[in-house]
C-alpha cells in the first residue's frame, strides 16, 4: 500500500548492513566502538514569480550511528523532514556478509553473479557463500527469493508477479594456463502464490540457465576467453508436459512452452610489442532470457576486431575497436539492421604541456542527456534529482585539449577545451524530445591557482546545440568563479557568476543570470557549518516576464567517534572494560 506522508512527518528507516566482515577479527578488534553524526540542512526560497511551486522553507534532520563489535558494523540512520515523501513500505532490509578464512558468507539481501547469462547481479533475499579453500577451486553457491508476490488491483494499474525462488552453483578451477569454470541456475515461480485471481497478465515461469567458460593463455603471447550458455525457459508452468523429455536434463520438465535458447561469447587476443590486438565474437539467440538477471539483450550477433597500443612510445597512444553487427538471427521480423560498429581514440601528448584526446564511436549505449546548464541554473538541491530517464544513442564524437604551461611553485594554469557530439535514436520513457535528436556540447575554460595565497579563479564559456527534426535550441553563456580557504583551510569561500541565453530557431527565448556565493567553516574537525546564497534572474522573452528567485542554505554537520571499548582478561582478575582510545 503506497502512504503518503504529511509534513511535519518523522521518517525513520533503518538499514541493518553488515558487510565484508571477518571473524577472526574476533578477540582483535575492539569489543565495542562507536561513532555517527547528525546533520540539520534548513532551506528558505523566495520567488517573486506568481504560483512559485517551491516551499518557502524546508528543513531535513538526518542522523546516523554505527556500532562496530569486534569489527562489525550495524549502521542505523533515520531522517525527518517536513517535505512530502511517497514510499511503498518501511525500508527496513538487512545483509550479513561474514567472512573467516577462505569461507565468505552472504545473509540477507544480497546480489551475486556468476555470468552475464545465467545469473548476473539480480537481488535475492536468502543466503550465499563464496568458498577458496586453497589449491585450484573456488566454489560458489547461493539460494533465495528472487521476487516477491504483488497482488493485482481492481483497476488493472498494478502489474502483479508470482513469488519466485532461485537457487545457483558456480565451481572454478585455476590452473596455469588459466581457468575453467561452469555455472548453474533455476528459479521457478509459485504458481500457487496467486490463485482465486481471473484474468492475470502473467503466467507462471520456469528457468534453467548453464554456463561453460574458459580463460586460456597459449604460448604466453595469446590469451582466449570463451563462454557457451544454454538456457531452458518455461513461459508457462501451467502447459501440458511433453512426451520427450530432455535426456541431459531430466530434473527440468519440458512443456508446451518450453524453449531452448543458446548464448555464445569469445574473445582470441595477441599481446605483441607493438600493442594488443584481438578478435571477437558474440551470439545471443533469440529469445534469450534468464531469470537471473533483470534484463537480456538477445537476437543479435557481432564480429568485432580490436587494437590497443602506443604507435610512439609517451607520445601517441591508439585503441580501436571495429566490427559487424546484425539481428533478426532467424528472419522473423519485418525489418532488419545490419551495420558496421566501432570506436577510435587517439591520445597525443606532443610535449609535456599538451594533451589531446580525439574519439569516435557508434556502439549503442544508454546514458541521461543533460547540458552543463542544467547545473549551471540549477537552484535547489531536488531539482534533476530524476535520472531515470535515458536516451539511446547511437553515435559519439568528441574531442578535448588541455594546455598546461609550465608555472612555479605558486602559480598553476591550464586552458581546457571540450566538445562532444551525440546523436539519439531512441527515449526510455514517453517523452518523445530526445528522438532523432543530435546534441552538440562545447566548453572552453581556463584555470589560474595560486597555492601560497589558497586562491584558485576560473573562468569559461558553455555552448550547447540541440536539433529535432526543423526545431534547433541553442544555449550559450560565460561564467566566471572563485574559490579562497583561510585560518589553515579551516574556512572556505566560494563566487561564481554565469549568464546564459537560449536560443530556438535563432529567436532569443529566455536568459538567465546566476550568481552564488558560499561560506564554511570546520571547528575542530567535527563541527561544519556551511552557508550558501544563489540569486537567480530569468527573463522570459515569451511570456514578457522577469522574475526573481533567492535560495539560502544553512547546514550543520556534526560527526563523532566514540570510545572503544575492550574485554581483556588479567591475571587474578575478573574480566575488566579497558578505555582504548578516544
Amino acid at each position: 500500500m503506497r502512504r503518503k506522508l504529511t509534513p511535519l512527518l518523522l521518517i525513520l528507516f533503518i538499514c541493518l548492513s553488515i558487510k565484508g566482515q571477518e571473524l577472526s577479527n574476533i578477540g582483535k578488534s575492539p569489543l565495542l566502538q562507536v561513532d555517527g553524526g547528525v546533520s540539520l540542512n534548513q532551506i528558505w526560497n523566495w520567488s517573486d514569480m506568481p504560483g512559485s511551486y517551491r516551499q518557502p522553507y524546508a528543513y531535513t534532520l538526518a542522523a546516523n550511528l554505527n556500532f562496530s563489535i569486534y569489527g562489525w558494523s550495524i549502521p542505523l540512520s533515520g531522517v525527518y523532514s517536513n517535505k512530502r515523501w511517497s514510499y511503498q513500505q518501511p525500508f527496513n532490509q538487512f545483509s550479513l556478509n561474514p567472512s573467516y578464512k577462505w569461507i565468505h558468507l552472504y545473509l540477507g539481501y544480497n546480489s551475486m553473479t556468476f555470468s552475464n547469462y545465467t545469473l548476473n547481479g539480480h537481488r535475492f533475499f536468502g543466503g550465499g557463500a563464496e568458498l577458496t579453500p586453497g589449491g585450484n577451486w573456488k566454489f560458489s553457491v547461493m539460494a533465495g527469493r528472487m521476487q516477491e508476490r504483488i497482488l493485482p488491483d481492481s483497476a488493472g494499474h498494478i502489474v502483479p508477479a508470482y513469488y519466485r525462488f532461485g537457487s545457483g552453483f558456480k565451481s572454478e578451477y585455476t590452473f596455469t594456463g588459466g581457468n575453467v569454470a561452469l555455472s548453474t541456475f533455476y528459479a521457478r515461480d509459485d504458481a500457487h502464490s496467486l490463485t482465486g485471481y481471473d484474468s492475470l497478465s502473467v503466467t507462471p515461469s520456469e528457468n534453467l540457465a548453464i554456463a561453460l567458460s574458459g580463460n586460456f593463455s597459449l604460448f604466453s603471447y595469446v590469451n582466449l576467453n570463451v563462454e557457451y550458455s544454454t538456457s531452458l525457459f518455461t513461459e508457462d508452468t501451467y502447459t501440458s508436459r511433453n512426451e520427450e523429455q530432455y535426456k541431459l536434463m531430466p530434473v527440468f520438465a519440458k512443456r508446451t512452452s518450453t524453449h531452448q535458447y543458446n548464448a555464445m561469447k569469445s574473445n582470441l587476443n595477441y599481446n605483441s610489442p607493438i600493442g594488443s590486438i584481438g578478435v571477437g565474437y558474440e551470439r545471443i539467440a533469440p529469445g534469450y532470457r534468464t531469470l537471473g538477471a533483470y534484463t537480456t539483450v538477445n537476437d543479435f550477433v557481432n564480429y568485432t576486431l580490436n587494437y590497443a597500443g602506443q604507435v610512439i612510445p609517451e607520445k601517441l597512444s591508439f585503441a580501436t575497436s571495429v566490427g559487424l553487427q546484425h539481428d533478426d538471427l532467424e528472419n522473423t521480423k519485418n525489418q532488419n539492421n545490419k551495420r558496421w560498429v566501432g570506436n577510435v581514440n587517439f591520445g597525443y601528448t606532443p610535449v609535456k604541456a599538451v594533451n589531446a584526446n580525439i574519439m569516435y564511436g557508434n556502439f549503442r549505449n544508454y546514458t541521461h542527456v543533460r547540458s552543463g546548464f542544467e547545473d549551471i541554473n540549477n537552484t535547489g538541491p531536488y531539482v534533476y534529482a530524476d535520472t531515470l530517464d535515458y536516451t539511446q544513442i547511437s553515435e559519439t564524437m568528441g574531442l578535448s585539449l588541455t594546455f598546461t604551461p609550465e608555472g612555479n611553485e605558486n602559480v598553476r594554469r591550464s586552458v581546457i577545451i571540450s566538445t562532444n557530439y551525440q546523436q539519439a535514436t531512441e527515449q526510455q520513457s514517453d517523452n518523445l524530445s530526445h528522438s532523432k535528436n543530435q546534441f552538440f556540447n562545447g566548453m572552453l575554460g581556463y584555470n589560474h591557482s595560486l597555492t601560497k595565497q589558497n586562491l584558485s579563479l576560473s573562468a569559461g564559456i558553455n555552448f550547447n546545440h540541440n536539433k529535432a527534426d526543423t526545431v534547433k535550441t541553442v544555449t550559450v553563456g560565460p561564467s566566471v568563479s572563485g574559490r579562497k580557504t583561510f585560518f589553515d583551510k579551516k574556512m572556505n569561500t566560494s563566487l561564481s557568476l554565469a549568464y546564459n541565453q537560449s536560443l530556438m530557431n535563432s529567436e532569443t527565448q529566455s536568459e538567465v543570470y546566476i550568481l552564488r556565493g558560499g561560506i564554511g567553516y570546520t571547528l575542530k574537525e567535527r563541527h561544519l557549518f556551511d552557508f550558501s546564497a544563489i540569486w537567480a534572474n530569468r527573463h522570459n522573452m515569451i511570456k514578457a516576464s522577469r522574475n526573481n528567485d533567492v535560495t539560502l542554505t544553512l547546514t550543520y554537520r556534526y560527526s563523532f567517534k566514540g570510545k572503544a571499548f575492550n574485554l581483556r582478561k588479567k591475571k587474578g582478575s575478573q574480566n575488566s572494560q579497558e578505555n582504548l582510545n578516544n
